[in-house]
């Protein structure tokens, strides 16, 4: 059940300073410069040229830079008629003297960059201290991995000590503390039952977690997220019924947010089969307020509140809701910065439009049923399928 039910909370890592080694060449500040008017979108080619020129010379961290950026969606989007080989010849050749590549137009030895040896590393080690030493090390290196695998291995009790040290390593990141939050219910359970665990396991458990795994501080914490109308604490509301209702007794805010989490829960549900239900749905509208709301502090939001703005008018709520709902805030997650820019840069960017302009026009191209049995507004569909005409 933690194996399914965590998905609902991915996570994506900002960009945090740490004491460890950042990529080299990171600091170069025309690149640093090079690389946010990439991220502005003005003149793709010409930016790319640019950072093509620092990463001939040797600088790691613009060929690795631009290596992602060769591999990533962007190059469909400013360069569609192009083919691989038309493309590698938009950055100048390598004069570095490394060796060539037929996968990308820059070679990097991995063996010169910590953070890529550890983001490797990190889903095989089996105690805290490593964990955390990688960890730290691809941070400050800039990369934003998804690291919500993490919680999710197999490995309950290394995966508490990774869950206690993310909460207090980011306690700001609703995203995170709702994922926390998740894991402590469902280990309080089981350490409650104790007859799904094996001879030992509730004892290990309550041992790795320093006490029982739901505290009052916790409630507390919670409390406070909802009173404050934070989409990630409203989004677990909608499971405390069947899953912890004793904790609903406890929370003075539940009740606040009672309709519209179960709006949300029945949505998730039937979406596939009913989606006429959404219509005309109060609802919809208050899921939507609040997660343009979150979209401030969540930033991997704010790529969606921005199309719905753009394309809807006075929709924009129920847009951002019905795209939430369908998962759209998940389309740009996957870019990595390799220490030149933060995620939070990227979600505030025109490239992370584009990007989730680009995957809705794929989903309409394909004839994807979201994009077309009305469980998306008609002002994105219609959008998504001129863009691919």
């Amino acid at each position: 059940m933690l194996k399914s039910l965590s998905l609902v909370f991915g996570i994506t890592f900002m960009m945090q300073p740490a004491v460890a080694q950042v990529i080299s060449g990171a600091d170069d500040p025309v690149l640093r410069i090079a690389a946010q008017r990439w991220l502005g979108n003005e003149s793709p080619a010409e930016d790319l040229w640019a950072l093509g020129e620092i990463a001939a010379d040797g600088n790691i961290a613009a060929r690795m830079f631009v290596n992602r950026i060769m591999g990533a969606v962007h190059m469909d989007i400013d360069f569609p008629e192009l083919d691989r080989n038309e493309r590698k010849a938009l950055v100048p050749a390598d004069r570095s003297g490394a060796r060539t590549t037929i996968s990308s137009p820059y070679y990097v030895d991995s063996g010169t960059v910590p953070a890529m040896a550890a983001l490797r590393e990190i889903d095989r080690v089996e105690d805290i201290d490593t964990w955390i030493a990688l960890a730290e090390r691809t941070w400050a290196a800039g990369y934003q991995p998804r690291m919500v695998t993490a919680l999710r291995n197999n490995r309950r009790l290394l995966e508490i000590d990774i869950a206690r040290y993310l909460e207090t390593r980011f306690p700001l990141d609703m995203e995170i503390r709702a994922t926390v939050w998740w894991m402590r219910m469902f280990h309080a359970g089981l350490v409650e039952a104790n007859n799904m665990l094996e001879p030992g396991e509730a004892e290990a458990i309550v041992a790795h977690w320093g006490g029982l795994p739901w505290r009052a501080e916790d409630t507390y914490a919670l409390d406070a997220a909802l009173r404050d109308g934070r989409w990630h604490a409203v989004q677990l509301r909608a499971y405390l019924p069947s899953f912890r209702p004793s904790i609903i007794e406890e929370l003075r805010y539940a009740e606040q947010h009672e309709k519209v989490a179960e709006f949300y829960l029945q949505t998730i549900m039937v979406r596939d089969r009913n989606p006429e239900s959404l219509d005309g749905d109060d609802n919809l509208v208050t899921m939507g307020d609040l997660l343009i709301a979150e979209a401030d502090y969540t930033t991997s939001l704010r790529p969606l509140v921005t199309v719905c703005e753009r394309l809807c008018g006075a929709e924009v709520a129920e847009c951002v809701a019905r795209g939430e709902i369908v998962g759209l805030d998940r389309f740009t997650r996957d870019f990595f910065s390799s220490g030149l820019i933060a995620s939070s840069d990227y979600d505030n960017s025109e490239r992370a439009v584009s990007a989730l302009m680009k995957g809705l026009s794929n989903m309409a191209a394909r004839e994807e049923p979201y994009m077309f049995n009305g469980l998306l507004p008609q002002c994105i569909a219609d959008a998504a399928v001129a863009l691919g005409e």
